[in-house]
Formats: structure tokens, sequence, C-alpha cells
């Protein structure tokens, strides 16, 4: 309809103009043929047509709402993110990425895939998976919606928050083996050389007697389950630690159930 108008709007107006240069050209009836006749004609169809046009047409805010039409981009945009799901195999591998650009104290790995758990603290279930490598176990967290990873440490935090806050004030400790504001200190009378680690069913490490004076150590760890109990000690003794010397010990920790462990002194 529009376009109709539109059409005889463009006719009126060019028979407006030539019959103000030839009035006969487009009056054809009557014995009248002046141009004030012909404005009256097609100056007053031209004003219809045009009143008309306004009258019929549609506004432009409508034409956006109507349901003919593409919703508009804020319309799109006001639409909700839906959360990405995560199977298994995804989670395990957004981790290792993670780990593998970041730098630690030790070698460290992931175990395998531990469940799929609904924490407090997290809107969504996660999967669980450990990293070892460390001082103890950590129990590793990846949302199974967002992709977005935690750490279970005692609380729930973020894992990069985690790492910047305690990992990378470790690496750059490190570097002055000795000095008791080391992260290889333990106490007055012993150091790290090697921090424990499982291996073959046993928690091994080395440590240095850095006093001047003979020692017998007996080194602990608690032993936790999955679900972060303690059921459990494991330790070793040596009966004699001359001043200066290493020590390779080798705890037994002897419990299917154990999936973690911790440092909890040496005498």
């Amino acid at each position: 309809m529009d376009k109709v108008l539109v059409l005889l709007i463009l006719a009126s107006l060019i028979a407006m103009v030539v019959g103000l240069i030839k009035p006969g050209l487009v009056i054809k009836w009557g014995e009248k043929k002046t141009r004030p006749r012909v404005l009256m004609v097609y100056g007053g169809l031209f004003i219809v047509l045009f009143i008309a046009l306004g009258m019929t047409g549609t506004p432009n805010s409508e034409r956006g709402s109507s349901p003919g039409n593409k919703p508009s981009v804020a319309a799109v945009n006001e639409s909700p993110k839906k959360d990405v799901s995560l199977n298994a195999g995804e989670a395990k591998m957004r981790l290792q990425t993670w780990v593998d650009k970041h730098k630690f104290p030790s070698s460290v790995s992931i175990t395998a895939e531990d469940g799929k758990r609904k924490l407090d603290g997290l809107e969504s279930e996660c999967y669980v998976f450990g990293l070892i490598g460390l001082s103890r176990t950590q129990m590793i967290l990846v949302d199974s919606k967002t992709g977005d990873l935690f750490i279970n440490d005692g609380r729930i935090m973020p894992l990069e928050e985690w790492y910047q806050k305690y990992i990378i004030q470790d690496n750059n400790t490190n570097n002055d083996k000795g000095n008791k504001n080391t992260g290889n200190y333990i106490n007055k009378k012993f150091e790290w050389v090697e921090k424990p680690s499982i291996k073959d069913g046993y928690i091994v490490g080395k440590i240095k007697n850095i006093s001047n004076r003979e020692q017998f150590p007996t080194i602990t760890f608690a032993l936790y389950d999955s679900k972060g109990n303690q059921i459990g000690t494991a330790s070793d003794t040596l009966m004699s630690l001359k001043g200066g010397n290493t020590w390779s010990f080798k705890a037994s920790v002897n419990n299917a159930r154990v999936t973690d462990y911790e440092f909890s002194g040496i005498d």
C-alpha cells in the first residue's frame, strides 16, 4: 500500500510541474485549462496522498517489535548466557592446561578424576582431582558448568589465588637454601633437601641436619582419606644424624584408604 501511494504522489507532482508549463497536457476536461486549475487539481491531490501516506505508514519503532521482524540487538544481548557443560575429560584437560602454564617448586601431576560432587560454597557440581607432588596432595575442583578452577585447602578458594598466595612465595624463597626465611627451612635443626612425595606406598624425601650437633630424628606425617578425615600417621626414625649430613627418610603409608598426607613435624 505504501508503495502505491508513493507512486501516486510522484505522478501527481510530475503532473503538477508539467501543468504549470503547459496546462493543456494534464487538463483534458473542461474549458478552463489554466495554471491555477492545475495547482488546485494536482496540488490538492498531492497533499491528500501525502497525508494518506502518513496515516497508513507504520513507525520504525513499531516495525521493530512486530512478530515478523528480527529481534533488536538489545533484545539479543538481554538473553541469558548458557553455561558450558564439561565432561570429566574436558575438565581434566582444562586443569592440565592450567598446570602446564604455572611453575611449581617440584614436579606435579594430576590424579584421575575422583567423582563429581556438590560442595558448600559452590553453586554447581565440581569434578574432583588430586594435585600431587607438593608437600601434600591438594584437592582441585573444576566447576562442571563454568570450568572455573578451585582448591579445597581447608577452605575453598580460586586456584589461581591460592597459587599466587602460597606457591609463588615458596618459589621466590627457595633460592636461598639454609636461610630461615626460605621455603626449605623446617626448624633450627633441619631443612628440606628433597620435599616429601609418595612413591610405591611410602612417603619419601630427604632432610639435612643444619645444626652443629648430632640429632636423632623422627619424622611424622598425618594421613587422610578421600573425605579429608585423618585416619592415621606415618613415620620414620633414624638412630643418628650428624651435623651437616642428610637423611633419606621412607615412611610407610600401608593403608589403601589414604589419598592425602600432611607433614606433621620432626623431632
